[in-house]
């Protein structure tokens, strides 16, 4: 008998501050979902040349919608920003090629995430 999987939800981003649509975000809670679309948006905001005047913008505001079959298509309303951490976090791992050399990760932001009501958007 196989373990019980805890069953991963569809969502994509219905709306956003920045002019995004689009998307797929799974995750087993809508919070979950939430936090890759958020970190999504702040990617493209700091990577792609036609979101780059929003960098300036305090924080974003976005409308998540739930794809998944069956479900009933519920959106919910957040803001999320980027925060600068006082003292970085650093992270080794052990390098799958080369074990003398660890991966090293720095991690000197946080994404914020919280939902809001539909009218402070």
């Amino acid at each position: 008998m196989a373990k019980d999987k805890k069953i991963k939800r569809a969502f994509k981003i219905a709306g956003s501050s920045i002019g995004f649509e689009g998307g797929r975000f799974r995750g087993t809670t809508r919070a979950t979902a939430a936090r890759k679309a958020a970190s999504r948006l702040l990617q493209l905001i700091e990577e792609d040349s036609h979101y780059a005047t929003y960098r300036k913008l305090p924080s974003i505001k976005f409308i998540l919608k739930e794809t998944t079959q069956e479900s009933e298509g519920k959106s919910t309303f957040y803001e999320t920003k980027r925060v600068v951490l006082d003292s970085p976090i650093i992270r080794e791992i052990p390098n799958p090629k080369d074990p003398s050399k660890p991966l090293i990760f720095t991690k000197t932001h946080d994404v914020q995430v919280r939902a809001c009501r539909q009218e402070e958007l």
